[in-house]
């Protein structure tokens, strides 16, 4: 989560940027909401949604000022130092966003070190989760594409895969051989390193728009031929923390904010600003570069352990449990929460604190959240414990 000026070729507008966080939204999460609202019912299912949706929002708001505020605190360090500063540069609104600075950077800004590993630990039980939740979706959609329809809500694990194939090659055995396959795929990608995803994004996209458009026109199609079938629930809250788990899940967007949000508003102009990075860093560079060399073999290690865990970690997950559904409640309830609700609060309230302080001076209303009071911060925190709550109780319930 490197933090930095945006090179020239990485801007784009705000349909390019619209895009980017329609794809973070619509995805696995969302996918797998069908199945939520059957288990909790339609009401309950439609009434969080909506909350989730609202909180989200308000959650996302927080992550901007958070970003201005520490833009200004960039700018203000800078100044303390007697760095040049560029001619490009408002000193006029020095809470613009001209430099990308992710959550983690910004913990270390607001909340110090102790926030910092905090900010690290959920962020990064959260993207294990992520990637086991699509090292199991991939495999298991192209298992049901391979394997012959079954008509049932829950599938034996050794059910056969085709009549007529070997046992050995029933459904899970299937699925278990894609997911290696699947991990084969992505690993030079990993290794690599996909740094331009414009088209990427597109086409993922348009996949994405499709699928939901079958979805709901099978459904519909189902509806009108056949009629309505069962009678779901009004609202069972015995599948609240499936549901909450992957409305949070479906609208997860903030700790990817940074990175959509600083290339659309900076303008042309600002590319200057990246020119005084350069000629600013040059020389410590050079004079460091002897000092960084004894650590080069400790950092490749450490890479290494990294990139291995990265495509090990969610392939093993994958290969022990093929329930979407459990990975994305268990993934959104509790790092979710974190990530969605806690961290984007906490770092607005200690960013306001930090302006207030540092900087001497409020946030200005064109850089603060429209929900500036401080009541805001506070329900989002007493939202985060009664829904980790609700869940907590709710798995319980279900265990035993």
């Amino acid at each position: 989560m490197a933090d930095g000026p945006i090179e020239r070729d990485m801007n784009y507008s705000s349909a390019i940027g619209f895009l980017f966080v329609f794809n973070l939204i619509v995805g696995t999460g969302a996918l797998a909401l069908p199945k939520a609202f059957q288990t909790a019912g339609y009401v309950l299912s439609i009434t969080i949604t909506f909350l989730s949706s609202i909180i989200s929002y308000i959650c996302a708001t927080f992550v901007v000022e958070s970003m201005a505020v520490a833009n200004a605190a960039k700018l203000h360090v800078r100044c303390r130092r007697g760095e040049p500063i560029s001619s490009s540069t408002d000193d006029n609104n020095p809470y613009s966003i001209k430099q990308r600075i992710e959550v983690s950077e910004m913990a270390r800004i607001f909340l110090g070190r102790t926030g910092l590993m905090a900010s690290y630990a959920i962020l990064t039980v959260y993207l294990f989760g992520d990637l086991s939740i699509y090292s199991t979706t991939v495999p298991k959609s192209i298992m049901n594409i391979i394997c012959s329809a079954v008509n049932a809500s829950s599938q034996a694990w050794d059910q056969e895969c085709h009549s007529g194939w070997p046992l050995m090659l029933n459904r899970i055995n299937v699925y278990r051989l894609i997911v290696v396959l699947f991990a084969l795929f992505v690993t030079p990608l990993v290794l690599v390193g996909v740094t331009r995803t414009k088209y990427l994004q597109f086409s993922t996209s348009l996949c994405r728009w499709l699928a939901f458009i079958l979805m709901i026109f099978l459904a519909s199609l189902s509806l009108i031929q056949d009629g309505a079938e069962g009678s779901p629930a009004i609202a069972d809250f015995n599948g609240f923390g499936s549901l909450f788990g992957t409305t949070v899940y479906a609208f997860m967007c903030q700790h990817s904010l940074p990175a959509i949000i600083t290339p659309m508003t900076r303008t042309d102009e600002e590319g200057r600003l990246l020119e005084d990075y350069d000629a600013e860093e040059g020389p410590a560079n050079v004079t460091s570069n002897e000092a960084h060399r004894d650590q080069t073999t400790n950092h490749e290690w450490r890479r290494r352990v990294i990139l291995a865990s990265v495509i090990a970690f969610p392939t093993l997950t994958a290969l022990v449990t093929d329930d979407v559904l459990m990975l994305a409640s268990l993934t959104g309830s509790y790092p979710g929460v974190g990530v969605q609700f806690v961290i984007p609060s906490l770092l607005v309230v200690y960013a306001r604190r930090y302006s207030i302080r540092e900087l001497g001076t409020a946030v200005p209303a064109s850089a603060s959240s429209p929900f500036s009071g401080m009541i805001w911060p506070w329900a989002m925190f007493t939202w985060a414990t009664f829904t980790t709550l609700m869940v907590t109780l709710n798995f319980c319930h279900r265990s035993y």
